[in-house]
């Protein structure tokens, strides 16, 4: 599969069946949606920075909720969970999404402000890449991504949903990357566009910082 980041929560990934899943499409951002037709389409929550399908090219089957579904060549399995750490009091609701891909699990995790419970990490089982944010304010911060990984014990961690250069002129504040990068302290690897499969995977153990393509 090939993994594309857009920016904030958003991620391209085509099968090897060149299916299309675009997760958490944008709005009001100074980041660049995908100029092409996809054919599913993943929200975690209902904020503009991650809601905005309506922008998104292609006939694509959209999932809001929780729940399994099969689309193509993707097995998606939505799990609930919380924008905050106060069971949705201050930010509601946040659905973590699982893709059985190319026989990869990959987990996104969109805004999750919280630790998950053990119910939760049993839900989620196995995972191969963990596209997780990290910049923390509105969602778990660096010291808690970690946390999250060890839970998780993902192969592959795709940090996401941090403060960039594209960011500095706008009133989102996140924690930059850096920040993140020092508390995992892992092997790290960057990439413009992230191809993996079952086979190469152990060459991309760790950290991969997947630039965002504008």
């Amino acid at each position: 599969m090939e993994i594309k980041w857009y920016g904030q929560a958003c991620f391209l990934i085509t099968t090897s069946n060149n299916t299309k899943l675009l997760t958490d499409p944008f709005d009001k951002l100074p980041y660049n949606l995908p100029d092409i037709p996809v054919d599913i389409v993943t929200v975690s929550h209902n904020h503009f920075d991650h809601n905005h399908h309506k922008a998104v090219k292609g006939q694509f089957k959209l999932y809001t909720k929780s729940g399994h579904y099969t689309e193509k060549d993707i097995v998606i399995d939505g799990i609930d969970t919380f924008h905050d750490d106060a069971n949705g009091a201050k930010r509601g609701s946040n659905i973590v999404f699982k893709y059985t891909i190319d026989q990869l699990e990959v987990c996104h995790l969109g805004d999750l402000g919280h630790m998950l419970s053990e119910e939760q990490v049993k839900k989620l089982g196995h995972i191969d890449i963990l596209l997780i944010p990290v910049g923390g304010i509105y969602t778990i911060d660096a010291k808690k991504a970690v946390k999250v990984i060890k839970q998780l014990n993902p192969s592959i961690i795709i940090p996401m949903h941090y403060g960039t250069k594209a960011l500095e002129n706008t009133n989102l504040e996140l924690d930059r990357l850096d920040k993140f990068l020092k508390h995992a302290k892992m092997k790290i690897k960057e990439v413009d566009t992230l191809n993996i499969t079952k086979d190469n995977i152990d060459e991309y153990a760790g950290i991969v910082v997947v630039d965002y393509e504008l």
